[in-house]
């Protein structure tokens, strides 16, 4: 798989390109565990990746806190890139909640002095959304406060409850009532800014035992029920 790495200013960088080109799915999974989501990263899959990072003018070759810190992120976007590229599927009992490859934006972990609970894609306005499991809608809501039109879903997968939480699509856009079964790809609604969101984009959660269970890393999850 190949990498282009986009970066901001003049650096040094050679050793950190070589690093993400060649990375596995696995250590490419060892990053987003050990690693914090920077905020306002993005990222694009589609044939050759593109990475873009907040990244600075400053040498890499230096060892302060802040470079290391802006590395981290860098390396962050390249694992997001080889998982994104590795999941893009349509077939199987676990699916990508788009038909192929989309850009990516937040992800999980600390932002602004508290938790993004989820995944944000960046497919563009009115793009479709799609159920990424079999399983039976528990909510669907126009209003959804904070999380504009929003659709959840309760899956049976290994024996165990998971949910996956759909947000910010389009009004009037909704394709499944609560007690509705839904199949794996089947289209739910389109990408929106409803809600609170500063643009058009899905926030996408996955959560275990409950609506408001344990929320993990969707792309970590998702990596782990697609292989």
């Amino acid at each position: 798989m190949a990498f282009a790495l986009a970066l901001v200013g003049t650096t040094s960088v050679a050793a950190l390109t070589t690093e993400v080109a060649d990375l596995s799915t696995a250590e490419a999974l060892e990053i987003l565990k050990s690693e914090p989501a920077e905020h306002g990263q993005t990222i694009e899959a589609a044939g050759d990746v593109v990475v873009s990072a907040p990244l600075s003018a400053e040498d890499y070759n230096s060892t302060s806190a802040k470079d290391l810190a802006r590395a981290s992120s860098a390396r962050r976007a390249a694992a997001l890139a080889a998982l994104v590229n590795s999941m893009t599927k349509t077939t199987g009992p676990v699916r990508w909640p788009f038909i192929g490859p989309v850009k990516l934006s937040d992800g999980f972990g600390p932002r602004g002095g508290g938790t993004h609970n989820g995944q944000d894609f960046l497919p563009g306005e009115g793009a479709p959304v799609v159920a990424t499991a079999a399983g039976v809608v528990v909510e669907s809501e126009d209003g959804g406060g904070s999380a504009g039109v929003t659709i959840l879903i309760r899956h049976e997968i290994d024996g165990a409850a998971v949910y996956s939480r759909y947000m910010h699509m389009q009004y009037g856009s909704r394709q499944a009532e609560v007690g509705a079964t839904v199949s794996p790809g089947q289209m739910l609604g389109l990408v929106g800014n409803t809600g609170y969101s500063t643009g058009p984009h899905l926030h996408f959660e996955i959560r275990l035992g409950g609506p408001n269970g344990q929320a993990v890393d969707p792309m970590v999850w998702l990596h782990a029920h697609m292989s």
